[in-house]
């Protein structure tokens, strides 16, 4: 049994994004011209050859891209088996092919261990039609790590996303696994997070045993670890609560019935695969009818708990800490907003948020306002560390606030610098991943862009009006529309959460179109909550539009 590090460092190691590659010649050695690239990074290899290199394959992938076959397994193999004639250590991304000149690894391991001088290339082929280029180099057992991704796209060569780090982490096994981590300096994270970027990289190196080839390939590879956790816990047909279903559904309905999700696609919005939100989430909570406990905003708790009402559940609205545990105990979910902070209700959050985990009762928090004051921000962190969190729901400010320790949060309104836009989305959705996984919580931003995501999952939502921002209360409103979701769909926290913030959303376009010139805010604010109360499930699955990323 593999140890949980070693497991954490197969489930993320084997992960590459290439990008680009441009036209050269083929061989084992480099172009004379300088290869094209955006700022490419110094490698020098233990051969003293510059990152011309990255020119051997160029033949392969010109001539698979012509037969359509640049991310077959077969170009991958020829990609390995090149870059080790020319006497470099190569492998692909899903240990489907041995490591070519292990020697020149171990020895540098070895080195390491040693505490020697030394330095080895390794390239790591990927199934997207490129490579990575690990240049690795140590000195009195410190390892020091040149990363960067090249990719073949219409025959033009780049490097993109380069990376260069110290590892923390270094540990060549017995079994003939390299695995190391380190962090290093992203801008484009660091502009969302204020923190850098993490490495876990994880390399076999001795060849597989045919046999474990064999089983590897007909049970691990078409499973994967990515979107569940099938191979790294221990569970049986009579006990699999262990086991995480998330996005499970999208893994296993194509190799069961030999076609692909029935989810029925959409390009409305011109950006690519958009997706009808099903409408089982939403028939689940009229059907179930949940018990929601919110502890929550005074400016908006009687919108809350119409809220609530009007999508099929049932609020109780109770923040007194000697009843607090008691009122959890007979609800079915627990909501928690500190949009108006006093002593008393923090002790109140903190004993129902406890008295909620014992349970098993999913846990909405709506930090609002987190970086506006200290009373707020501190408190968020105490409830983020005392208490397990099922979805965390806020804006970018606040959210950033939660996951950096800073923001530029004024009031309930995001900083205008913070605001998702179409530019900065992949980034923002790489936050949101990152700082589910960190909390275990399915995280939604909510602002122009809504964005939901768990740690390996996305949606990126577009429903809404602008409008919705002149009125009070609507993100308290979405919390407490979460709670109910989630609490009526146990076990699928980011659908159910992706499902109320696109109902919220879809509300808010369907009150917009009722109004008349003299309407204003007020109006609004009670048109989106009768749009809740008559929407059926089949009109969410109709207008709710999200693409995954």
């Amino acid at each position: 049994m593999l140890s949980k590090k070693i497991v954490r460092f197969l489930k993320s190691g084997f992960l590459v994004i290439s990008i680009g590659f441009s036209m050269g010649i083929s061989g084992c050695k480099g172009n004379t011209e300088e290869p094209v690239s955006s700022e490419p990074i110094e490698i020098v290899s233990e051969k003293g050859m510059d990152d011309n290199f990255i020119n051997i394959p160029i033949d392969i992938y010109a001539e698979a891209t012509t037969k359509n076959k640049l991310k077959d397994m077969e170009t991958v193999r020829k990609v390995v088996e090149r870059f080790g004639e020319c006497g470099y250590a190569a492998v692909d991304c899903e240990n489907r092919v041995d490591m070519t000149q292990i020697q020149n690894v171990i020895d540098f391991c070895d080195s390491v261990e040693k505490q020697e001088k030394a330095e080895v290339t390794i390239l790591q082929v990927s199934s997207l039609g490129g490579f990575s280029v690990y240049h690795l180099q140590t000195e009195k057992g410190v390892v020091h790590v040149k990363r960067c991704y090249y990719g073949y796209k219409d025959g033009i060569m780049k490097s993109e996303d380069e990376g260069e780090y110290q590892t923390d982490y270094w540990r060549y096994t017995d079994d003939g696994y390299l695995m190391f981590s380190g962090t290093y300096f992203s801008e484009e994270l660091y502009v969302l997070t204020l923190s850098s970027a993490e490495e876990h990289v994880a390399f076999r190196i001795l060849p597989l045993d045919a046999k474990c080839r064999e089983l590897n390939e007909k049970y691990l590879l078409p499973i994967g670890y990515e979107l569940n956790n099938m191979f790294l816990v221990d569970w049986n047909e009579d006990d699999f609560g262990e086991l995480n279903f998330y996005d499970m559904f999208d893994l296993l309905y194509p190799k069961l019935h030999n076609e692909k999700f029935p989810y029925v696609a959409d390009d409305n919005l011109g950006i690519g695969a958009v997706y009808h939100i099903p409408k089982t989430e939403f028939e689940n909570v009229r059907r179930t009818c949940p018990l929601i406990h919110n502890i929550t905003n005074y400016v908006t708790v009687n919108d809350c708990a119409n809220m609530v009402l009007a999508c099929g559940a049932s609020p109780i609205m109770a923040d007194d800490a000697a009843e607090v545990e008691d009122i959890t105990t007979i609800c079915g979910g627990l909501n928690i907003n500190i949009g108006t902070l006093n002593s008393r209700t923090i002790t109140s959050m903190l004993l129902a948020g406890k008295k909620a985990n014992l349970l098993g009762h999913p846990v909405v928090l709506d930090p609002v306002g987190a970086g506006a004051s200290a009373l707020r921000t501190e408190t968020a962190y105490r409830l983020l560390d005392e208490v397990r969190f099922t979805v965390i729901r806020g804006n970018i400010s606040e959210v950033k606030t939660l996951a950096s320790g800073a923001g530029t949060t004024k009031g309930v309104d995001a900083d205008v610098a913070d605001r998702v836009t179409e530019e900065n989305l992949d980034g923002a959705v790489a936050f949101a991943k990152a700082f589910a996984a960190k909390t275990g919580a399915v995280v939604a931003i909510t602002g122009a862009i809504d964005i939901v995501a768990d740690g390996a999952k996305a949606y990126c939502i577009r429903n809404g009006h602008p409008m919705m921002s002149a009125i009070t209360g609507t993100g308290c409103q979405l919390s407490a529309l979460t709670a109910a979701f989630v609490t009526a769909n146990p076990g699928q926290p980011l659908e159910a959460a992706a499902a109320a913030v696109c109902a919220m959303g879809l509300a808010g376009e369907i009150a917009h179109a009722r109004l008349t010139p003299l309407d204003g805010n007020a109006t609004y604010r009670n048109y989106i909550i009768d749009a809740i109360y008559h929407m059926t499930p089949a009109q969410l699955e109709e207008g709710a539009k999200y693409e995954v990323r």
